[in-house]
């Protein structure tokens, strides 16, 4: 499941860090389509380590293209095997 499409319950498991990176993806999900990790990094005040550990937290087994933790269809392409 992509990040948009979890409730706020979710993010009661995640670190401190991962739910600072959730929660600027989720104020502004247009922009965080287009950022980088570093831009995430930077705009939510954590390291690019904690963008990357919110990835696997959400089932990834790698950071997909920049949109790829807001699009649904992304998810299942690149979840662990």
């Amino acid at each position: 499941m992509d990040i948009l499409g979890r409730n706020s319950t979710t993010k009661d498991y995640l670190r401190p860090a991962e739910q600072a990176v959730a929660t600027a993806i989720l104020a502004d999900p247009d922009a965080a389509s287009a950022a980088t990790v570093a831009s995430l990094a930077r705009e939510a005040k954590v390291s690019q380590a904690s963008v990357v550990r919110l990835a696997h937290s959400l089932g990834f087994s790698r950071i997909p293209r920049p949109s790829g933790l807001l699009d649904p269809g992304t998810h299942a392409a690149h979840a662990r095997a």
